[in-house]
């Protein structure tokens, strides 16, 4: 006799998104500790611009690929466009976001 469980479809596209944010966020955490203190702003602002930016594509292709918003993970989100639209907003907005800090060469100040 062999035990199973049975348990959901998990649509890692629908959470591919937040999972880039997720991972940028786990590597700017390690760079604090590992990252020698001179490179932390710069490693961490580009490890920014980076996730923020494959959140912006995973959100494109799962734009692209959901015609129709139907519900993964038993029902628990929606997926549709206007959910990936609103996702490549929010990532194109946290891309300026680097920007603001002062780890960035600037002009020279007399």
């Amino acid at each position: 006799m062999i035990l199973a469980l049975d348990t959901p479809h998990i649509d890692w596209l629908a959470l591919s998104a937040p999972l880039a944010l997720l991972g940028a966020g786990g590597v700017n955490l390690l760079a604090a500790v590992l990252v020698p203190r001179r490179a932390r702003r710069i490693f961490g602002a580009i490890v920014c611009v980076l996730g923020f930016a494959g959140a912006i594509v995973a959100a494109a292709i799962l734009y692209s690929h959901s015609a129709e918003g139907h519900g993964v993970i038993v029902d628990a989100i929606q997926r549709d466009r206007l959910a990936a639209l609103t996702a490549i907003i929010i990532a194109g907005s946290g891309i300026l976001a680097p920007s603001t800090t002062r780890c960035w060469p600037g002009p020279a100040r007399g």
